[in-house]
């Protein structure tokens, strides 16, 4: 049993201990039990809530995370949407921005400028999200865009001269003529091939401006724990 005098309360006496992380001085609890620490610096030292929370992600890491952007702040403490936003250099987001190694900046594209810094941006200049994918740090650096492309390939066409190929959407063939008022009989070298058709599985193939995977959304952030 702890001395009344030591205890929380109306009785407590701050000569013989204090709640507040103090040098040279008792810990004491408050009215709620809690009582304040420095964070640890030893590895044998005790570590508060701060520092705890602190290590769960380490500073600069860029995560994708399930909440919408401006759920952060109350959701996920410490992270900012990956946008590109200018921050005061002055403010607490700023100045951890600035702290990141000189390295990390660059790779980022993070650029302080007049006031300002700006968060990295995980967005293409058409404003498409991007994927993540390992890079060894020398050959390609981490942060650096790779832009979307087609592994090169090529089709086989049969077609023996002077047989009739099926052109047409009728047809069910993937051959189109290139020009109007071309024959179903083709038998020179001029003709093409044009957008997918269904095949034999009658589903119909999706087209977009680029060849992506099936996804889902999520928000790309930085942790700054501030």
């Amino acid at each position: 049993m702890f001395p009344e005098i030591l205890k929380s309360g109306s009785q407590f006496n701050p000569a013989f201990g204090t709640v507040a992380a103090t040098a040279d001085t008792i810990i004491a609890r408050d009215e709620n039990g809690r009582a304040q620490i420095s964070a640890p610096v030893q590895a044998g030292e005790i570590a508060n809530k701060g520092y705890v929370d602190s290590r769960g992600s380490l500073l600069g890491e860029i995560r994708l995370l399930s909440f919408r952007p401006e759920d952060l702040a109350t959701s996920a403490p410490g992270w900012y949407f990956c946008n590109g936003d200018n921050y005061l250099l002055s403010g607490a987001v700023g100045a951890a921005l600035n702290a990141l190694p000189a390295n990390f900046k660059s790779d980022w594209e993070i650029v302080a400028s007049s006031d300002n810094i700006n968060v990295p941006d995980m967005f293409y200049a058409d404003g498409r999200g991007v994927f993540l994918r390992a890079a060894d740090g020398t050959v390609r650096l981490p942060g650096s865009f790779e832009n979307d492309a087609l592994q090169s390939h090529w089709h086989w066409a049969i077609w023996t001269p002077g047989v009739e190929l099926a052109v047409g959407s009728g047809s069910g063939s993937p051959y189109r003529s290139v020009s109007s008022g071309r024959p179903s009989t083709i038998n020179t070298n001029n003709w093409g091939t044009d957008d997918p058709v269904a095949d034999r599985t009658g589903i119909n193939p999706r087209t977009a401006g680029e060849t992506r995977v099936l996804n889902m959304g999520m928000t790309p952030a930085i942790f700054l724990g501030v």
